[in-house]
Protein backbone atom coordinates (compact mmCIF):
# COMPACT_ATOMS: atom_id res chain seq x y z
CA UNK A 1 0.00 0.00 0.00
CA UNK A 2 1.28 3.47 -0.94
CA UNK A 3 0.05 6.94 0.00
CA UNK A 4 1.10 9.99 -2.01
CA UNK A 5 1.02 13.56 -0.74
CA UNK A 6 1.26 16.48 -3.19
CA UNK A 7 2.51 19.83 -1.87
CA UNK A 8 2.87 23.20 -3.65
CA UNK A 9 6.37 23.47 -2.12
CA UNK A 10 8.43 21.55 0.45
CA UNK A 11 9.68 24.05 3.05
CA UNK A 12 12.04 23.00 5.83
CA UNK A 13 9.43 23.48 8.56
CA UNK A 14 7.44 20.51 7.14
CA UNK A 15 10.32 18.07 7.58
CA UNK A 16 9.76 16.94 11.17
CA UNK A 17 6.02 16.49 10.60
CA UNK A 18 6.42 14.48 7.40
CA UNK A 19 9.23 12.41 8.92
CA UNK A 20 7.01 11.39 11.83
CA UNK A 21 4.09 10.56 9.53
CA UNK A 22 6.45 8.48 7.39
CA UNK A 23 7.85 6.67 10.43
CA UNK A 24 4.44 5.66 11.73
CA UNK A 25 3.17 4.62 8.31
CA UNK A 26 6.28 2.52 7.75
CA UNK A 27 5.67 0.76 11.07
CA UNK A 28 2.20 -0.10 9.74
CA UNK A 29 3.64 -1.43 6.47
CA UNK A 30 2.52 1.53 4.37
CA UNK A 31 4.79 3.29 1.86
CA UNK A 32 4.76 7.08 1.77
CA UNK A 33 6.00 9.59 -0.80
CA UNK A 34 5.89 13.37 -1.09
CA UNK A 35 5.79 15.06 -4.51
CA UNK A 36 6.09 18.82 -4.63
CA UNK A 37 6.50 21.93 -6.73
CA UNK A 38 8.47 25.12 -6.18
CA UNK A 39 7.93 28.89 -6.33
CA UNK A 40 9.83 32.03 -7.23
CA UNK A 41 7.29 34.28 -5.46
CA UNK A 42 8.79 34.03 -2.00
CA UNK A 43 11.98 32.82 -0.36
CA UNK A 44 11.62 29.34 1.10
CA UNK A 45 14.22 27.37 3.00
CA UNK A 46 13.90 23.99 1.36
CA UNK A 47 13.89 20.64 3.14
CA UNK A 48 17.13 18.66 2.91
CA UNK A 49 18.23 15.11 3.85
CA UNK A 50 14.70 13.73 4.13
CA UNK A 51 14.12 10.22 5.49
CA UNK A 52 11.01 9.83 3.34
CA UNK A 53 10.65 9.54 -0.44
CA UNK A 54 10.65 12.98 -2.09
CA UNK A 55 10.19 13.88 -5.73
CA UNK A 56 10.30 17.50 -6.97
CA UNK A 57 8.22 18.34 -10.04
CA UNK A 58 9.19 20.92 -12.64
CA UNK A 59 7.10 24.01 -11.89
CA UNK A 60 5.90 26.88 -14.10
CA UNK A 61 4.18 30.00 -12.75
CA UNK A 62 2.19 32.41 -14.90
CA UNK A 63 0.36 35.64 -14.01
CA UNK A 64 -3.14 36.19 -15.40
CA UNK A 65 -5.94 38.53 -14.26
CA UNK A 66 -3.99 39.56 -11.13
CA UNK A 67 -3.61 35.92 -10.09
CA UNK A 68 -0.77 33.39 -10.27
CA UNK A 69 -1.49 30.05 -11.93
CA UNK A 70 0.91 27.14 -11.51
CA UNK A 71 1.49 23.87 -13.34
CA UNK A 72 3.50 20.89 -12.12
CA UNK A 73 4.93 18.72 -14.89
CA UNK A 74 3.74 15.11 -15.22
CA UNK A 75 1.66 15.15 -12.06
CA UNK A 76 -0.95 12.65 -13.30
CA UNK A 77 1.76 10.50 -14.89
CA UNK A 78 3.44 10.21 -11.49
CA UNK A 79 0.18 9.09 -9.89
CA UNK A 80 -0.21 6.47 -12.61
CA UNK A 81 3.37 5.21 -12.24
CA UNK A 82 3.26 5.00 -8.42
CA UNK A 83 -0.18 3.35 -8.35
CA UNK A 84 -1.15 4.63 -4.87
CA UNK A 85 -3.93 3.43 -2.59
CA UNK A 86 -4.74 7.05 -1.78
CA UNK A 87 -3.61 10.58 -2.65
CA UNK A 88 -3.65 13.77 -0.54
CA UNK A 89 -3.42 17.25 -2.08
CA UNK A 90 -2.35 20.24 0.03
CA UNK A 91 -4.81 22.11 -2.08
CA UNK A 92 -4.25 25.50 -3.68
CA UNK A 93 -6.85 26.36 -6.36
CA UNK A 94 -4.23 28.31 -8.32
CA UNK A 95 -2.23 25.14 -8.97
CA UNK A 96 -3.95 23.96 -12.12
CA UNK A 97 -2.23 20.58 -12.05
CA UNK A 98 -3.96 19.75 -8.75
CA UNK A 99 -7.33 19.97 -10.52
CA UNK A 100 -5.94 17.66 -13.21
CA UNK A 101 -4.66 15.24 -10.55
CA UNK A 102 -7.98 15.18 -8.71
CA UNK A 103 -9.85 14.50 -11.96
CA UNK A 104 -7.41 11.66 -12.71
CA UNK A 105 -8.03 10.13 -9.26
CA UNK A 106 -11.79 10.46 -9.76
CA UNK A 107 -11.65 8.69 -13.13
CA UNK A 108 -9.41 5.91 -11.84
CA UNK A 109 -11.38 5.57 -8.60
CA UNK A 110 -8.35 6.37 -6.45
CA UNK A 111 -9.54 7.90 -3.17
CA UNK A 112 -8.22 11.41 -2.63
CA UNK A 113 -8.08 13.75 0.32
CA UNK A 114 -8.03 17.54 0.48
CA UNK A 115 -5.67 19.15 3.00
CA UNK A 116 -6.57 22.82 3.31
CA UNK A 117 -7.12 25.90 5.43
CA UNK A 118 -10.00 27.03 3.22
CA UNK A 119 -8.29 30.41 2.84
CA UNK A 120 -9.63 32.81 0.20
CA UNK A 121 -7.44 35.67 -1.01
CA UNK A 122 -8.97 38.95 0.28
CA UNK A 123 -8.81 40.68 -3.13
CA UNK A 124 -10.90 37.98 -4.77
CA UNK A 125 -14.55 38.95 -5.32
CA UNK A 126 -17.57 38.79 -7.60
CA UNK A 127 -17.63 36.36 -10.51
CA UNK A 128 -14.18 34.95 -9.69
CA UNK A 129 -15.31 33.89 -6.21
CA UNK A 130 -18.56 32.39 -7.52
CA UNK A 131 -16.75 30.24 -10.09
CA UNK A 132 -14.01 29.29 -7.64
CA UNK A 133 -16.46 28.21 -4.96
CA UNK A 134 -18.63 26.28 -7.41
CA UNK A 135 -15.67 24.23 -8.64
CA UNK A 136 -14.20 23.82 -5.16
CA UNK A 137 -17.46 22.50 -3.76
CA UNK A 138 -17.50 19.76 -6.41
CA UNK A 139 -13.95 18.79 -5.41
CA UNK A 140 -14.82 18.91 -1.71
CA UNK A 141 -17.93 16.76 -2.00
CA UNK A 142 -16.12 14.04 -3.95
CA UNK A 143 -13.16 13.84 -1.58
CA UNK A 144 -12.87 10.76 0.62
CA UNK A 145 -11.40 12.79 3.51
CA UNK A 146 -10.72 16.39 4.49
CA UNK A 147 -7.73 17.41 6.58
CA UNK A 148 -8.41 20.91 7.93
CA UNK A 149 -5.90 23.40 9.30
CA UNK A 150 -8.46 24.53 11.87
CA UNK A 151 -12.06 24.54 13.01
CA UNK A 152 -13.14 27.36 10.69
CA UNK A 153 -12.72 25.30 7.53
CA UNK A 154 -14.19 22.25 9.28
CA UNK A 155 -17.35 24.23 10.08
CA UNK A 156 -17.60 25.38 6.46
CA UNK A 157 -17.38 21.81 5.16
CA UNK A 158 -20.13 20.70 7.54
CA UNK A 159 -22.37 23.48 6.17
CA UNK A 160 -21.82 22.00 2.71
CA UNK A 161 -23.30 18.76 4.01
CA UNK A 162 -20.05 16.79 4.15
CA UNK A 163 -20.19 13.92 6.63
CA UNK A 164 -18.30 14.88 9.80
CA UNK A 165 -16.73 11.39 9.85
CA UNK A 166 -14.73 12.47 6.78
CA UNK A 167 -13.45 15.67 8.40
CA UNK A 168 -10.26 15.72 10.51
CA UNK A 169 -8.72 18.79 12.13
CA UNK A 170 -4.94 18.40 12.07
CA UNK A 171 -4.17 21.90 13.38
CA UNK A 172 -1.39 23.16 11.15
CA UNK A 173 1.73 23.59 13.24
CA UNK A 174 5.47 23.12 13.63
CA UNK A 175 7.46 21.29 16.30
CA UNK A 176 6.42 23.60 19.13
CA UNK A 177 7.36 20.95 21.70
CA UNK A 178 11.03 21.29 20.74
CA UNK A 179 10.95 25.09 20.99
CA UNK A 180 9.21 25.09 24.37
CA UNK A 181 11.62 22.52 25.83
CA UNK A 182 14.61 24.65 24.77
CA UNK A 183 13.31 27.98 26.10
CA UNK A 184 14.27 29.02 29.64
CA UNK A 185 11.35 30.38 31.68
CA UNK A 186 13.75 32.66 33.56
CA UNK A 187 14.35 34.61 30.34
CA UNK A 188 10.90 36.18 30.65
CA UNK A 189 11.94 38.03 33.79
CA UNK A 190 14.32 40.17 31.69
CA UNK A 191 11.63 41.31 29.23
CA UNK A 192 9.36 44.35 29.01
CA UNK A 193 11.65 47.12 30.15
CA UNK A 194 11.47 50.58 28.62
CA UNK A 195 11.40 49.63 24.91
CA UNK A 196 8.75 47.33 23.38
CA UNK A 197 10.41 45.09 20.77
CA UNK A 198 7.91 44.09 18.08
CA UNK A 199 8.62 41.34 15.54
CA UNK A 200 7.29 40.03 12.24
CA UNK A 201 8.64 36.82 10.66
CA UNK A 202 7.39 35.46 7.36
CA UNK A 203 7.27 35.86 3.61
CA UNK A 204 7.60 39.48 2.50
CA UNK A 205 4.68 39.45 0.08
CA UNK A 206 1.83 41.85 -0.55
CA UNK A 207 -0.87 40.05 1.42
CA UNK A 208 1.18 40.28 4.62
CA UNK A 209 0.16 43.96 4.72
CA UNK A 210 3.52 45.03 6.15
CA UNK A 211 3.23 48.64 5.04
CA UNK A 212 0.28 49.01 7.39
CA UNK A 213 2.34 47.60 10.27
CA UNK A 214 5.22 49.96 9.50
CA UNK A 215 2.96 53.01 9.17
CA UNK A 216 1.22 52.35 12.48
CA UNK A 217 4.49 51.84 14.35
CA UNK A 218 6.06 54.91 12.73
CA UNK A 219 3.08 57.01 13.89
CA UNK A 220 3.20 55.58 17.41
CA UNK A 221 6.91 56.38 17.71
CA UNK A 222 6.14 59.95 16.63
CA UNK A 223 3.55 60.11 19.43
CA UNK A 224 6.21 59.18 21.99
CA UNK A 225 5.88 55.40 22.24
CA UNK A 226 9.21 53.64 22.86
CA UNK A 227 8.93 50.92 20.20
CA UNK A 228 11.13 49.10 17.70
CA UNK A 229 10.00 46.84 14.86
CA UNK A 230 11.99 44.08 13.15
CA UNK A 231 10.83 42.45 9.90
CA UNK A 232 12.45 39.08 9.16
CA UNK A 233 11.89 37.51 5.75
CA UNK A 234 12.26 37.90 2.02
CA UNK A 235 9.98 37.92 -0.99
CA UNK A 236 8.81 39.76 -4.07
CA UNK A 237 7.56 42.75 -2.03
CA UNK A 238 10.87 43.54 -0.34
CA UNK A 239 11.93 46.23 -2.82
CA UNK A 240 8.63 48.09 -2.40
CA UNK A 241 8.89 47.71 1.36
CA UNK A 242 12.37 49.24 1.44
CA UNK A 243 11.15 52.15 -0.69
CA UNK A 244 8.26 52.69 1.73
CA UNK A 245 10.67 52.45 4.68
CA UNK A 246 12.79 55.25 3.19
CA UNK A 247 9.83 57.62 3.54
CA UNK A 248 9.21 56.95 7.23
CA UNK A 249 10.03 59.57 9.85
CA UNK A 250 11.37 57.05 12.38
CA UNK A 251 12.94 54.46 10.10
CA UNK A 252 15.95 54.01 12.38
CA UNK A 253 13.63 52.08 14.74
CA UNK A 254 12.25 49.86 11.98
CA UNK A 255 14.55 47.17 10.60
CA UNK A 256 14.10 44.99 7.50
CA UNK A 257 16.72 42.27 7.96
CA UNK A 258 15.93 39.65 5.31
CA UNK A 259 15.69 35.90 5.84
CA UNK A 260 17.23 34.38 8.96
CA UNK A 261 17.43 30.72 9.95
CA UNK A 262 18.65 28.43 12.68
CA UNK A 263 20.29 29.87 15.78
CA UNK A 264 20.16 33.43 14.43
CA UNK A 265 16.38 33.30 14.01
CA UNK A 266 15.96 31.57 17.37
CA UNK A 267 17.80 34.43 19.06
CA UNK A 268 15.62 37.01 17.30
CA UNK A 269 12.48 35.28 18.63
CA UNK A 270 13.94 35.09 22.14
CA UNK A 271 14.75 38.81 22.22
CA UNK A 272 11.36 39.95 20.84
CA UNK A 273 8.47 40.92 23.12
CA UNK A 274 5.42 41.07 20.82
CA UNK A 275 4.57 39.46 17.47
CA UNK A 276 2.58 41.51 14.94
CA UNK A 277 0.76 40.13 11.91
CA UNK A 278 -1.55 42.50 10.02
CA UNK A 279 -1.94 40.30 6.92
CA UNK A 280 -2.47 36.69 5.92
CA UNK A 281 -1.41 34.03 8.39
CA UNK A 282 1.51 31.71 8.67
CA UNK A 283 3.17 29.24 10.99
CA UNK A 284 5.29 32.02 12.44
CA UNK A 285 2.32 32.60 14.79
CA UNK A 286 2.80 29.10 16.21
CA UNK A 287 6.54 29.67 16.48
CA UNK A 288 6.04 33.01 18.22
CA UNK A 289 3.60 31.53 20.76
CA UNK A 290 5.98 28.65 21.47
CA UNK A 291 8.68 31.19 22.28
CA UNK A 292 6.19 32.89 24.59
CA UNK A 293 5.43 35.97 22.52
CA UNK A 294 2.10 37.73 22.90
CA UNK A 295 0.53 37.99 19.43
CA UNK A 296 -1.45 40.72 17.70
CA UNK A 297 -2.85 39.05 14.60
CA UNK A 298 -5.59 38.87 12.01
CA UNK A 299 -7.62 35.69 11.58
CA UNK A 300 -4.97 34.79 8.99
CA UNK A 301 -5.73 31.51 7.24
CA UNK A 302 -8.43 30.73 9.82
CA UNK A 303 -6.21 28.90 12.30
CA UNK A 304 -5.27 31.92 14.43
CA UNK A 305 -8.79 32.12 15.90
CA UNK A 306 -8.35 28.59 17.27
CA UNK A 307 -5.07 29.63 18.88
CA UNK A 308 -5.98 33.06 20.28
CA UNK A 309 -9.66 32.46 21.06
CA UNK A 310 -11.29 35.67 22.30
CA UNK A 311 -8.01 37.46 22.95
CA UNK A 312 -8.29 41.28 22.98
CA UNK A 313 -5.22 41.24 20.72
CA UNK A 314 -7.05 39.53 17.83
CA UNK A 315 -7.66 41.84 14.85
CA UNK A 316 -11.02 41.93 13.09
CA UNK A 317 -11.21 44.76 10.51
CA UNK A 318 -7.41 45.26 10.31
CA UNK A 319 -7.64 49.01 9.85
CA UNK A 320 -4.94 51.47 10.85
CA UNK A 321 -7.02 52.56 13.86
CA UNK A 322 -7.62 48.99 15.00
CA UNK A 323 -3.95 47.96 14.77
CA UNK A 324 -2.99 51.15 16.60
CA UNK A 325 -5.47 50.48 19.41
CA UNK A 326 -4.22 46.89 19.87
CA UNK A 327 -0.59 47.98 20.21
CA UNK A 328 -1.55 50.85 22.52
CA UNK A 329 -3.55 48.44 24.67
CA UNK A 330 -0.67 45.99 25.02
CA UNK A 331 1.84 48.80 25.58
CA UNK A 332 -0.28 50.12 28.48
CA UNK A 333 -0.39 46.79 30.35
CA UNK A 334 1.64 46.25 33.51
CA UNK A 335 4.84 44.29 33.02
CA UNK A 336 3.43 41.37 35.02
CA UNK A 337 0.35 41.23 32.76
CA UNK A 338 2.55 41.11 29.65
CA UNK A 339 4.57 38.24 31.10
CA UNK A 340 1.38 36.38 32.02
CA UNK A 341 0.15 36.64 28.41
CA UNK A 342 3.52 35.35 27.20
CA UNK A 343 3.44 32.32 29.51
CA UNK A 344 -0.22 31.66 28.71
CA UNK A 345 0.59 31.54 24.99
CA UNK A 346 3.18 28.83 25.59
CA UNK A 347 0.60 26.69 27.37
CA UNK A 348 -2.07 27.41 24.75
CA UNK A 349 0.02 26.43 21.72
CA UNK A 350 1.09 23.18 23.39
CA UNK A 351 -2.51 22.28 24.23
CA UNK A 352 -4.08 23.31 20.92
CA UNK A 353 -1.42 22.81 18.25
CA UNK A 354 1.31 20.40 19.25
CA UNK A 355 3.15 18.42 16.60
CA UNK A 356 2.06 15.14 18.19
CA UNK A 357 -1.62 16.11 17.88
CA UNK A 358 -1.18 17.11 14.26
CA UNK A 359 0.51 13.80 13.39
CA UNK A 360 -2.11 11.68 15.18
CA UNK A 361 -5.07 13.44 13.55
CA UNK A 362 -3.41 13.37 10.14
CA UNK A 363 -2.83 9.64 10.45
CA UNK A 364 -6.47 9.20 11.41
CA UNK A 365 -7.42 10.90 8.13
CA UNK A 366 -5.06 8.69 6.13
CA UNK A 367 -6.55 5.61 7.74
CA UNK A 368 -10.03 6.76 6.69
CA UNK A 369 -8.71 7.57 3.20
CA UNK A 370 -7.59 4.03 2.40
CA UNK A 371 -9.95 1.91 4.49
Amino acid sequence: MTILVFLPTLPAYRKSFLSEVNRKLREAGVSFAVLHGSTSRKTIKETEDCDFVVKPLVTKERDFLNSTFTTLALLSKNIEDMNPSGVVFLFNPGILSFWEGIFYCYRKRIPYGIWSSGYTRPGLSGFKVAVRNYLLNIVYKNASVHICYGSGHSDYLKLLGIDKSKIFIAQNTINVERIISSTDLNSFQNKYGTELKILFVGAVIKNKNLKLSMKVIDNLISKGFNISFTIVGDGEERGNLVEFWNGLRNREYINIVGSKYGDELNQIFREAELFLLTGSGGLAINEAMAYGLPVISTYGDGTVKDLLGDSPLLLHATTEDEVTSRIEYFYSLDRSDKINIALSNRKSILAKASMSNMVDNYLGALSELVK
